[in-house]
């Protein structure tokens, strides 16, 4: 019983390959993804520092002399 969808290997498509094709492919999709990483990282970084500020307001005693060096203090 032959199913709907023959599965070819990969011995199938050689005549079609390109080594040239294959080798740009890899280059781009790397690039490509040293991208996105590099948006991530840029991105972890803003909602960090958003983080800090927005905890700064809400608790600008943090901030000050007297508790950053309270912790020494005790």
């Amino acid at each position: 019983m032959q199913s709907a969808r023959d599965h070819k290997q990969l011995t199938d498509y050689l005549g079609h390959l390109q080594t040239d094709d294959i080798v740009a492919a890899t280059q781009e999709a790397r690039r490509k993804s040293m991208r996105v990483l590099q948006d991530q990282g840029i991105s972890a970084i803003a909602i960090l520092i958003s983080n800090v500020i927005a905890e700064a307001i809400d608790h600008p005693e943090t901030l000050t002399d007297r508790s950053l060096y309270a912790t020494y203090l005790r």
